[in-house]
């Protein structure tokens, strides 16, 4: 075979968000994985929060996701999942996610 490139697998990095303005105390980053990864058009893909968080975790809590296109500014949203847990949606005024879709 000649000029072959070699098969790379691409590994999805998740970061630390980026900072939330007037939050006084900023959200720790958390540990993240995809499967498949990279992400296969069409099929099922699982995420997986892996590491334990430093602060006591409250009696009511939201599990946030977002997917964006960043190929326009402001990003373009595709999809958005809120999960309430302990507590109800109706004490949700805002959320990072909108801010980071619609800045």
């Amino acid at each position: 075979m000649v000029n072959a490139i070699p098969f790379q697998k691409r590994a999805t990095v998740f970061g630390k968000c980026p900072p939330i303005p007037g939050l006084p105390t900023q959200p720790e980053e958390i540990s993240v994985s995809i499967s498949p990864d990279p992400v296969v058009p069409g099929q099922t893909d699982t995420l997986l929060k892996k590491n334990r968080i430093n602060t006591k975790r409250p009696k009511a809590y939201a599990i946030g996701v977002a997917v964006a296109k960043l190929s326009s500014n402001p990003p373009d949203g595709i999809g958005c999942a809120l999960a309430i847990v302990g507590g109800s949606s109706s004490n949700i005024v805002s959320y990072p996610i909108a801010s980071i879709l619609n800045p």
